[in-house]
């Protein structure tokens, strides 16, 4: 038997990502097998462009790039087609760009929200076959009964957040996740499964998955927290306005 070898790491290949908040943070050169790493501002982690300052515009300029070139090849092949089957297209092949692990990285700042909106009122506009300057998108949109992407991605975190309570993706819940005291007069209200909601000093924080979700999923009715399944809890909350 040949000896294994094991894979080694091409340095041009590799980037230094420094996350801080500190107006004087400890600047340090990595290297690796002799060479100095490059520094970045944004890297891409499994398809997720993260930021230095953990804000999502690069990622989310970056997704409506590609979901507008997506769109734009659909309007020029398939723009004859019946509106059910560019619904279709939309759905198979646009959405999944601005929804991808968007439980994780979704938005609170207008100007990233309705960047994304922008690309579905557009698709609206493609699937209805009318560019009039006159036209109300936002009654294409309710006649086409698509919710915004800022209601869907926020299903999306509370459908997680059931799949961790449940214990059905492998992560901890009890690391992240500790059900409020009966002594806590807030624990009376509602359903039983509330969580503390995790204090947050800076926004980046204060809207990231857990301290944001662990508040929508405290809004929740008790029915719908004590779902026997993901798919009657998908269901439930489908006819629910998330806040």
């Amino acid at each position: 038997m040949g000896k294994a070898v094991g894979m080694s790491f091409n340095p041009d290949k590799c980037e230094v990502l420094r996350i801080t908040n500190k107006r004087s943070p400890i600047h340090t050169t990595y290297s690796l097998h002799g060479q100095h790493l490059a520094l970045t501002t944004n890297s891409k982690y499994l398809g997720v462009t993260i930021s230095s300052d953990l804000s999502w515009n690069a990622h989310i300029n970056t997704i409506t790039k590609n979901a507008n070139q997506t769109l734009g090849f659909l309007r020029r092949n398939v723009s004859k087609c019946p509106p059910d089957i560019k619904t279709k297209c939309y759905e198979s092949f646009v959405r999944p760009i601005l929804e991808y692990s968007s439980s994780a990285w979704a938005p609170h700042t207008q100007r990233n929200i309705q960047s994304l909106e922008a690309v579905q009122r557009r698709a609206a506009r493609f699937v209805t076959s009318d560019y009039r300057r006159t036209s109300s998108v936002t009654d294409m949109l309710q006649s086409l009964q698509w919710d915004t992407l800022h209601q869907r991605r926020m299903r999306s975190q509370v459908v997680m957040c059931y799949k961790i309570v449940a214990s059905i993706v492998d992560i901890p819940a009890a690391d992240y996740l500790t059900i409020r005291s009966g002594r806590n007069i807030d624990s009376l209200r509602g359903h039983s499964h509330k969580f503390i909601q995790p204090r947050a000093r800076v926004l980046a924080f204060q809207y990231s998955f857990f301290p944001y979700t662990i508040k929508l999923w405290n809004d929740l009715p008790p029915s719908l927290v004590a779902a026997p399944s993901v798919e009657a809890f998908r269901h439930g909350l489908a006819s629910i306005q998330l806040p």
